[in-house]
């Protein structure tokens, strides 16, 4: 009899942790990109482009954005300061300065934010053409 009980004991000691852990991880914000990387093709040097990053909250809770980490000055992002609701989309924006630079590019940036997966990268990339091209 002593073995029938813990055998069930056993059980349902697991299936509540097993089920602890699918409740937790429903409580956590995630960030899904619509896209992670944007090439810029051929730029002139000088020039200040310019694209958007969308994302969408797809976690239980919404989505804040504290920061967005970047590598030099010469990338500014712009994001939303309000928390993304679930399903809500929302626009990064990503300038980056061309001034004084030549060939070819890559940029990483990292979006910092309560993401159920930590950080979420970025990326920029393209060819600057000098001005004496």
């Amino acid at each position: 009899m002593k073995a029938k009980q813990s055998i069930l004991i056993n059980f349902f000691f697991f299936l509540g942790i097993f089920s602890a852990f699918g409740q937790e991880s429903d409580s956590f914000a995630r960030i899904k990109l619509v896209k992670q990387f944007h090439d810029f093709g051929d730029v002139n040097e000088g020039m200040l482009v310019k694209t958007k990053f969308q994302i969408i909250s797809e976690g239980a809770v919404p989505i804040w954005i504290s920061s967005i980490e970047r590598v030099c000055g010469c990338t500014t992002p712009k994001w939303p300061k309000d928390p993304i609701e679930k399903g809500d989309t929302a626009v990064i924006e990503v300038w980056f300065n061309t001034e004084n630079r030549e060939g070819p590019f890559t940029k990483t940036l990292r979006i910092i934010s309560n993401n159920q997966f930590g950080e979420v990268p970025i990326s920029i990339t393209g060819n600057i053409l000098s001005k004496k091209d």
